[in-house]
């Protein structure tokens, strides 16, 4: 298979893209135990965190809770499961073909 086979988008592909991209990035990254007996803040994203907020010192009245969202991390992060979502799909279609013409 080539490189360029490898990258070419498909259904299954951004399929699998939207499903791995949506559950790294729902969960928070940190532990419940973390969280309750740390104050770190909440990050979402997997591999890297694209987003986040809280965390830190104790903030004065008045003061907003800190967050940030970072787009060019955000693409990194998608660019990661597309990559994972490429290398699943030519994993899964190798085996199915090793299956499927399988000597008895």
């Amino acid at each position: 298979m080539s490189w360029k086979n490898f990258f070419k988008p498909t259904i299954a592909k951004i399929v699998l893209l939207l499903i791995l991209f949506s559950l790294t990035s729902v969960l928070n990254n940190m532990s419940l135990f973390f969280a309750t007996c740390c104050d770190l803040g909440t990050n979402y994203g997997f591999p890297i965190a694209f987003y986040g907020y809280g965390g830190g010192p104790p903030l004065l009245h008045g003061q907003q809770t800190p967050s940030y969202f970072n787009i060019p991390i955000l693409i990194l992060d998608i660019l990661i499961w597309y990559l994972v979502s490429c290398g699943i799909v030519v994993l899964y279609h190798k085996i199915r073909k090793k299956i499927k013409y399988k000597p008895l």
